[in-house]
């Protein structure tokens, strides 16, 4: 469906979706010290002391459901164009797996 034909929601989720931002990788670690990462576009400092950011992920995704102890973000540098790691978890076709 072309824009000019497209319902208001959809136009805007289509000129949303062609802006460019930053990346930002969002690395929390569970209770067992595992490590659960998600890439956010959206990414805010609450606090410096203590450190807390603000990024949230979409509720179905795998990382939402998990209690976090520890967090790595890492916000790409706008020099970097380059696409994003393979190794960084993308949202299935599927949906969350546990």
């Amino acid at each position: 469906m072309s824009a000019r034909g497209a319902s208001a929601p959809l136009r805007f989720r289509e000129a949303r979706a062609s802006f460019p931002s930053g990346v930002t990788i969002v690395a929390p670690a569970d209770s067992e010290g595992r490590w659960w990462g998600f890439t956010a576009t959206s990414f805010c400092s609450l606090s410096v002391e203590p450190p807390l950011v603000l990024a949230y992920p979409a509720e179905r995704a795998d990382c939402h459901r998990r209690g976090h102890q520890r967090l790595f973000v890492n916000r790409e540098r706008p020099a970097r164009t380059g696409p994003v790691p393979r190794d960084v978890p993308r949202p299935s076709a599927a949906g969350p797996t546990d």
